[in-house]
């Protein structure tokens, strides 16, 4: 069993199409990971580098904390199960199952205890018996033994073959699959007992030490077998051993090539939309059998498809992609709760997702939407609590999901289209346009209701609806980026810096020395991270768990915002602001906040090892930064990555370097030039000048120049040609 970490991976073909795009995300050990997403979304290729299959461009792989970027795909005991099974139309079901162990090397260890398994069940003639007068000469017998090989065998002797064989192994399941080996080891046996027509007798142990490569064959075939049977007793495939995939069903050869890719017992199963080629019945049965078949091997299992509902019916998380990206990464009912982008809502969820252009007001505890028709609609603002301010009043796009409207007699007038009964519900295609709309497919404004069990309602018929708006999703009309997310990152509010002190909502705090130029009127933009311990007055009036940590709802005053906190918070506390992390603007004036990423021009270049380094460090060559014809030795952590990649034109090549404030250190590696010093309260930066660019650096006292190094294990190389980051 294994966990699994993509880290910045990229997969770009000699062309310049770039399949992958910055794909990062961890698999824990056991875990049931989906990846969803049209064709030609990049799914596929994730699995393949996973697999060995496709060569990783940049980025870092590991499986099981071991990184795997250049270990052959034979070796990183993963198993695949393909689309299209690619099973061996000539051999049988169980030899199907067995080609995997079959063509398994096995390590030292493993050949030891097979050996000691053989000797165990053929004992062999010790070194210390073989000089006593009780053994026959062994090079008498080696040559009789050969003889015998050559013994031409006529029909009454294979019949006596076969009933020996008859008797000695009776007939069952794990007989059968062994036939073949039990016939080779009585004839060889028949053969080595006759010549010349008289019986040579011969001590066991004596002969066993003359088959022993064979024994440890038949014993090794054996294994596979009875790995084989285990595992057809799991999937239901016993008597279907003997038969070949053209005489079986689609989801009997599924079951089978799952079966192939299980007696491995490897540590991650790799699944290529495995059920695309089955009919829908078949497909709902072996969506089970997968699942149960997870819960009883508790393996780490990888799956990819462009269904949707096995993502959501099968995977512990599912990652949705779009070209090559991807869009989100949640549980399945988090994702069909909580969409981060409008395609992520459209694309989870049957039938999909209901989008309008619609624009919302807010009036106190009172909100209302109006569409793009002039309709409207009436709610609670507290449905619209995590809207981002900056949207209120302006153009968005609104998604509804088509369980989410309600037929209300107090609603908006629409018009029914076509009427689709599915027994269990029924789903009707509407449009607000009351007069002209006679097509759904042509209407102006068409969506879809779900409504449970029976409607009555029929084509032709106006009906009122309203709006579940508690469940509503609003997105940005250009990026289409959720805009009322379940966890807000940053707040957007209504400020007045008065004489160094910045009144939040009626509440006071003083400014710090960077910003104690701030006077009138603003819009402070801050991160719900940026909240510290201070001297802020605050009341907790929610807080929720997310996997961010506690973001808590908070009243500073008569204003409303969020914070983020490692624990859980509670009734009245008091909060201070990370400075540097707050940008105000009004109207034309920007004051932003304090940008800590910094970007200077790098090269790469390779540095040959000596013999005795070479042989030590098992490679030819180190890697160097060049910044500023300084050069920074790699550490081997970020050399790995770099060498990771596989476009080598890195190097020799114009990069940039990209480092926070965080991986500065005291090392005096360069010197930059203080511009200017800002005093954030809790901390001072210098904004310093360096090899042409304007860079952000911990200010620790000193004047004129700062000394700093730079920490490679914590910064990025970026490669603007290929657009890849390389971390």
């Amino acid at each position: 069993m294994a966990n699994l970490n993509l880290k910045s991976v990229y997969k770009v073909y000699p062309n310049g199409t770039k399949a992958v795009n910055d794909f990062s995300m961890d698999i824990e050990d056991k875990e049931f990971i989906v990846f969803v997403g049209p064709s030609g979304c990049g799914k596929s290729t994730v699995l393949r580098m996973i697999a060995g299959l496709e060569e990783i461009s940049a980025g870092e792989l590991k499986i099981d904390d071991k990184v795997v970027n250049d270990v052959d795909c034979k070796n990183r005991d993963t198993a695949m199960v393909f689309q299209n099974y690619a099973l061996y139309p000539h051999m049988t079901v169980a030899d199907n199952m067995a080609f995997p162990l079959k063509m398994s090397k096995l390590t030292k260890e493993q050949k030891k205890e097979l050996s000691a398994r053989v000797d165990e069940k053929y004992p062999r003639l010790t070194k210390s018996a073989r000089g006593s007068d009780k053994y026959l000469n062994r090079a008498q017998i080696k040559k009789e033994y050969k003889a015998g090989k050559k013994v031409v065998l006529c029909e009454e002797d294979k019949r006596e073959i076969s009933r020996r064989v008859k008797e000695e192994y009776p007939r069952g399941l794990k007989n059968f699959c062994l036939k073949p080996v039990h016939y080779a080891l009585v004839k060889r046996d028949y053969k080595a007992n006759i010549r010349d027509g008289r019986d040579l007798v011969r001590p066991v142990s004596l002969l066993n030490n003359l088959l022993k490569p064979f024994h440890t064959a038949f014993v090794r075939r054996e294994e596979i077998y009875a790995q084989v049977i285990k595992i057809a007793e799991i999937l239901g495939l016993e008597e279907y051993l003997g038969k070949r995939p053209g005489a079986m069903s689609g989801g009997q050869r599924q079951r089978v090539a799952l079966g192939r890719a299980m007696v491995r017992n490897p540590k991650v199963f790799l699944l290529d939309e495995p059920l695309s080629n089955l009919d829908a019945k078949l497909r709902n049965q072996m969506r089970s059998e997968i699942t149960k078949l997870h819960n009883r091997l508790q393996t780490t299992f990888v799956y990819v498809t462009h269904d949707q509902v096995e993502a959501m019916t099968m995977g512990d998380r599912i990652v949705v992609m779009k070209s090559g990206r991807i869009q989100q990464t949640d549980t399945p009912i988090n994702l069909y709760s909580y969409p981060e982008n409008a395609f992520v809502a459209g694309f989870i969820g049957t039938p999909s997702m209901n989008f309008f252009d619609a624009v919302v007001e807010v009036a106190g505890d009172k909100a209302s939407v109006a569409f793009a028709n002039g309709k409207k609609m009436k709610f609670s603002s507290e449905c619209v609590k995590k809207l981002e301010r900056k949207y209120l009043g302006k153009a968005v796009k609104m998604g509804v999901r088509p369980e989410d409207f309600i037929l209300d007699d107090g609603g908006v007038e629409c018009a029914v289209l076509n009427k689709e009964m599915l027994g269990s519900e029924t789903l009707l295609y509407c449009d607000f346009d009351t007069d002209g709309a006679t097509n759904y497919e042509s209407g102006k404004f068409p969506f879809i209701i779900k409504v449970e069990g029976i409607c009555r309602k029929e084509s032709g018929d106006n009906v009122r609806v309203g709006v579940n708006f508690a469940k509503v999703h609003f997105f940005d009309k250009d990026t289409e980026e959720s805009v009322n997310k379940r966890f807000v990152s940053y707040n957007d509010v209504s400020v007045k810096a008065v004489n160094g002190k910045l009144y939040i909502g009626g509440k006071a705090v003083a400014l710090p020395p960077a910003l104690a130029h701030l006077d009138g009127e603003y819009n402070a933009i801050f991160p719900t991270s940026a909240f510290t311990d201070g001297g802020l007055e605050a009341e907790v009036l929610e807080c929720e768990q997310l996997k961010q940590g506690w973001l808590a709802r908070l009243a500073i005053g008569g204003e409303k915002l969020y914070a983020l906190f490692d624990c859980e918070v509670g009734g009245k506390i008091s909060v201070g602001l990370a400075w540097h992390s707050v940008a105000f603007s009004h109207g034309d004036k920007q004051i932003p906040a304090l940008d800590t990423e910094n970007r200077i021009g790098v090269r790469l270049r390779k540095r040959k090892l000596d013999g005795a380094a070479k042989k030590r460090e098992k490679r030819s060559f180190d890697v160097d930064v060049i910044c500023c014809g300084t050069p920074l030795v790699c550490p081997l952590t970020v050399l790995k990555r770099l060498l990771g990649a596989s476009d080598r034109k890195l190097f020799g090549t114009d990069l940039q370097l990209i480092f926070s404030t965080d991986a500065v250190t005291s090392e005096n590696t360069f010197s930059a030039e203080i511009i200017k010093v800002l005093d954030y309260g809790v901390g001072k930066y210098a904004v310093c000048s360096f090899a042409g660019n304007e860079i952000v650096l911990p200010y620790n006292g000193e004047n004129g120049s700062l000394n700093f190094g730079i920490d490679l294990i914590k910064a990025s190389v970026y490669d603007h040609v290929s657009a890849i980051i390389i971390t």
